[in-house]
């Protein structure tokens, strides 16, 4: 009898101790329950939810404001006149290998890890130019104003460390319709090259931005285009040319009303054309035949 009474006040002091605990944890539980976001949309209760194809939550970031919403690309290659992309149609710079996302909130874009629920790195600017690209790249401007590009594959890498004074991708396409990032546009220290996609400088540098470029020939403009080989050389220096055009294999060059058909920049041009404006000729290369247009008139053909 004397062993029972001990086990009974064994067991009622451990109710005793344990049954607060048990409230205690169920009133923890609740007040920090996550809230059950019922339509999965993308901003509710102040945070960006994460879901996956099959509705699962993958997690969720907490906004530090009320401009907070998944980031746009900033796009400023226009004032510097750059040939960039214009056509993107997306309204948000996608997620990264399906977890890393960049998030605006306030003046700053946020790289959200979202599996590890953290934040990455802060910046001022991201850019994908509101495409898909043909690898997986974001120009980013960081809080020193520097720009760089991150490569996103399996782990995040610099493939442009963040020392340069602006980046940019000329409006060139692949055969999916994908922006080509093999040759990058850098301003660094007042002068201009174009970069490989490992980082290694591929041309001289040049004073006036690039604003196009071919495996052959670099534009800069500055009032009027000039065109140079890799290495710095300048052809046709003696025209004043205030529009250019690849089309092929053919060079067009648009001076003074004047249309210049190039195959070669280091041979004479192969044709001339008086043309009605700087702005009126266009190209056209089809079934191994150059067509030249004046205001939408076929003016001349050869192939």
């Amino acid at each position: 009898m004397r062993d029972n009474r001990y086990s009974l006040v064994i067991i009622i002091l451990l109710l005793i101790i344990f049954f607060p605990l048990t409230i205690y944890g169920y009133i923890y539980r609740s007040n920090n329950k996550i809230d059950d976001n019922p339509n999965h949309d993308m901003y509710y209760k102040g945070k960006v939810w994460f879901y996956n194809n099959s509705s699962e939550l993958l997690g969720f970031y907490e906004c530090k404001s009320e401009k907070c919403e998944l980031a746009k690309s900033t796009i400023d290659d226009k004032k510097y006149n750059l040939n960039y992309y214009t056509d993107g149609t997306k309204e948000y710079i996608n997620s990264k290998d399906d977890n890393y996302v960049f998030i605006q909130d306030g003046e700053y874009v946020y790289l959200f890890d979202i599996k590890h629920n953290k934040v990455i790195q802060e910046y001022l600017k991201v850019n994908d130019y509101n495409t898909k690209i043909d690898s997986p790249i974001v120009i980013a401007q960081n809080k020193e104003e520097k720009y760089g590009v991150l490569y996103f594959s399996n782990n995040i890498n610099l493939v442009l460390p963040f020392e340069y004074d602006f980046i940019s991708l000329v409006n060139k396409v692949n055969q999916n319709n994908e922006l080509i990032s093999n040759k990058i546009v850098v301003l660094q220290n007042e002068k201009w090259s174009l970069v490989d996609n490992s980082g290694k400088k591929i041309t001289s540098d040049y004073n006036n931005p690039i604003t196009d470029y071919t495996d052959k020939y670099i534009i800069t403009f500055d009032k009027l285009y000039n065109i140079y080989d890799y290495e710095g050389n300048q052809f046709v220096s003696n025209l004043t040319i205030q529009k250019y055009i690849f089309e092929n294999k053919y060079i067009g060059l648009v001076s003074n009303n004047k249309l210049y058909i190039y195959s070669d920049l280091n041979n004479n041009p192969l044709k001339e054309y008086n043309i009605t404006s700087n702005s009126s000729v266009s190209l056209k290369y089809e079934n191994s035949t150059l067509k030249i247009y004046d205001n939408n008139e076929l003016i001349d053909n050869f192939s």
